[in-house]
């Protein structure tokens, strides 16, 4: 974009070529629900629209108040220096101010990042904040190797780039939030009953010949929990296992709810001895915890089931389910004398 004085008939031949590239611009925001994308695609045709050597874009949206680069795209793919602070000289001021910057000297500006200036040899610069529904939620900083580059409508345009980026994030945020309420458990964090069962039938489809192997896990007691502690501490009890659950399975595994307190972790490729093992963790790693709620201390356990599929006999989720439904009760029905009279289920220590 030029910075040059422009007759009346040039500005409206700008105004139209502006026009086009936000059209342009918009395509790039719809094209993708995935942040990373979006960030990714918009910080090149930034860069492109500006004629700039390099795009940073900011946002605040993982850090309350706070910057946190999100990408960085230069000529070169140049890498972003180590142990400098983006965060800090012009993007932190445009933050704070709500204002846009345009830097004509980058060398002799106060406000510039000496090891920045150095790093990346610009000449000049133009920062604004992005702003959504009257918040500052980010910055873009575009940067040139030549003096005075960028001009006020330049910072102005750049701006409204901007404001369209952060709302083309926010929906995406908001998309992801919508995606995950359909598929996650609100209390506990898992995954709910209805992904569970699509993510099994899916595993067992997919399987090709390697083995599968599904865990049901039920906490013992648990009504006695609810009425000895109340049902906040309850659910306290289910977060805390949630987490016991997520910390000892596999990245690939699978954690869900299926239902009241019982649990489901889905081990695709895990055979027999595997499985075993990892609920024996699970197993161990609920007993060894005492739950505190409320200044009330008490102790949980847990019982489990566990089956294993290599061959095409066990296509059916409902069989499977069933199957370590069984193991599970056997299991329970073992533990439930030694676990009448124990913490878990009359005493009370608050």
């Amino acid at each position: 974009m030029s910075s040059m004085p422009v007759s009346n008939n040039e500005s409206n031949i700008i105004n139209n070529i502006e026009l086009i590239m936000l059209h342009e611009f918009n395509l790039i925001l719809n094209s993708s629900h995935n942040i990373d994308v979006i960030l990714q695609e918009s910080a090149l045709k930034i860069r492109d629209i500006m004629q700039s050597e390099g795009c940073h874009i900011l946002f605040s949206r993982y850090l309350r108040n706070k910057l946190k680069l999100e990408t960085a795209i230069h000529d070169g793919g140049k890498p972003f220096p180590a142990g400098i602070d983006e965060t800090k000289g012009i993007s932190g001021l445009t933050f704070e101010s709500r204002q846009m910057i345009i830097v004509t000297d980058a060398e002799r500006d106060p406000r510039v990042t000496p090891a920045m200036q150095q790093y990346f040899k610009h000449k000049s610069m133009a920062s604004v904040p992005i702003i959504v529904k009257d918040s500052v939620v980010g910055v873009v900083v575009v940067y040139s190797t030549l003096p005075a580059k960028y001009s006020e409508r330049d910072g102005q345009f750049l701006m409204m780039l901007g404001s369209h980026l952060g709302l083309a994030v926010e929906n995406a945020n908001l998309m992801l939030e919508l995606k995950k309420a359909a598929i996650m458990d609100p209390l506990t964090g898992a995954y709910n009953y209805g992904y569970f069962r699509n993510e099994l039938e899916t595993v067992i489809d997919e399987k090709k010949g390697n083995p599968i192997s599904l865990i049901m896990i039920d906490i013992n007691n648990f009504k006695s929990i609810n009425d000895t502690y109340g049902h906040l501490a309850g659910d306290y009890l289910l977060k805390e296992v949630t987490k016991i659950l997520k910390n000892n399975v596999r990245a690939a595994d699978t954690v869900a709810r299926y239902g009241g307190d019982e649990f489901a972790v889905i081990l695709p490729g895990a055979g027999a001895e595997e499985a075993l093992f990892i609920a024996e963790r699970i197993e161990l790693a609920v007993a060894g915890i005492s739950f505190i709620f409320n200044k009330c201390e008490f102790k949980a356990t847990v019982s489990w089931g566990a089956i294993t599929t290599i061959d095409n006999k066990v296509r059916s989720i409902n069989k499977m389910i069933d199957l370590a439904d069984k193991k599970l009760y056997n299991m329970k029905k073992i533990k439930k004398n030694s676990e009448r009279n124990n913490d878990t289920s009359t005493d009370k220590n608050c």
